[in-house]
């Protein structure tokens, strides 16, 4: 089952690259995922699961617990399969200081500072498309993945003002 038909219960995890990633490495990063998913279980039961790239970035995994339930040990294995997808690529996959921004539908990887620079210079303003990457269902990741920066975290600490959502 491909992610975008995956029930809105599923669990999701978004991760997201320290760099956009070519179009050869999305195919052998697909190739491998499809492998991952094809044999991927939580107590030796099979679960339903997906895997996805977005925008050249972000890899996304989702599972459909009410097929199988996802356990630690399963999570374990989706971790170790994302750490050596970070090594064999030379990726950071858990950089939660990085931020994605949309900027006339062009992805842009950049940090706080950066994006402070941006809101001065005029570049973005509150309603800049952001990522909200801790997301935790298919629901969310299809009403709440893309959002206003003014949604986001660091939108508040740039601002001094609390999340609007």
């Amino acid at each position: 089952m491909s992610f975008i038909q995956m029930p809105a219960h599923s669990k999701v995890w978004v991760y997201a690259s320290n760099k956009i990633l070519t179009d050869d490495t999305v195919t052998a990063i697909k190739k491998k995922a499809e492998v991952f998913i094809n044999n991927w279980t939580a107590h030796e039961n099979k679960l339903a699961a997906s895997f996805d790239i977005f925008y050249n970035c972000f890899l996304v995994i989702g599972v459909d617990e009410k097929y199988n339930a996802i356990s630690g040990c399963g999570i374990d294995k989706s971790v170790e399969f994302i750490r050596q997808t970070e090594k064999e690529f030379e990726l950071n996959l858990f950089d939660r200081k990085a931020i994605q921004i949309l900027q006339n539908e062009q992805l842009i990887i950049t940090n706080k500072l950066q994006v402070e620079d941006f809101f001065e210079s005029g570049l973005m303003d509150e309603n800049t498309t952001a990522f909200n990457n801790s997301i935790t269902t298919k629901a969310e990741f299809d009403n709440f993945w893309k959002v206003p920066i003014k949604s986001t975290w660091y939108y508040s600490s740039i601002n001094k003002k609390p999340v609007s959502i």
